[in-house]
């Protein structure tokens, strides 16, 4: 998707993958994933650009959502490595990623903020640490920065198991 660099083609996506999940009988859907690819293995992420990965998330969730499908962005924040489940270290033990708020800002957030403005029913937080706190019990992302700083109204729903205890419900989740 991303090296179609079409905004349009972003928006006919979204809406096939919200069509899709209509017939399914599924509501919500778990895209777009917005994470900056810093792997080869990050397929499904959209690229290594993040102006780009931004100019394609807003028509992505819209179009999704314009089908009556939820979006669900993901994955806050900064999940951009990890290794597949089933072996060694996996994205359940949670690497520590460390940004300064500079990087943060103009690398990892410009397409969680554009989905945001595309009206993003949800975030996914991630399974990884973000300077030394869990994404999901980061009070100061899923709270200082999504919701106050962006603005976001929707659900933040764990990773699958990513949660590691009910306090996070208080932290943001």
């Amino acid at each position: 998707l991303a090296a179609t660099f079409n905004p349009e083609i972003a928006y006919r996506s979204g809406v096939l993958l919200g069509e899709e999940a209509r017939v399914m009988g599924i509501d919500v859907v778990l895209a777009p994933f917005v994470n900056f690819a810093r792997l080869p293995g990050s397929s499904n992420a959209l690229g290594e650009d993040p102006l780009l990965a931004a100019q394609l998330t807003e028509p992505q969730v819209r179009g999704i959502q314009s089908t009556g499908a939820l979006a669900m962005t993901q994955q806050f924040i900064g999940a951009t490595q990890g290794l597949h489940r089933g072996g060694g270290l996996n994205a359940e033990h949670g690497w520590d990623f460390v940004f300064d708020d500079r990087t943060l800002h103009e690398i990892h957030l410009p397409a969680f903020e554009a989905a945001v403005r595309g009206g993003t029913a949800s975030i996914m937080a991630a399974y990884n640490m973000q300077n030394g706190a869990l994404n999901t019990e980061n009070e100061r992302s899923l709270v200082g920065i999504l919701r106050n700083e962006l603005g976001f109204a929707g659900w933040v729903n764990s990773d699958w198991n990513a949660n590691r205890s009910v306090g996070s419900i208080n932290k943001g989740l």
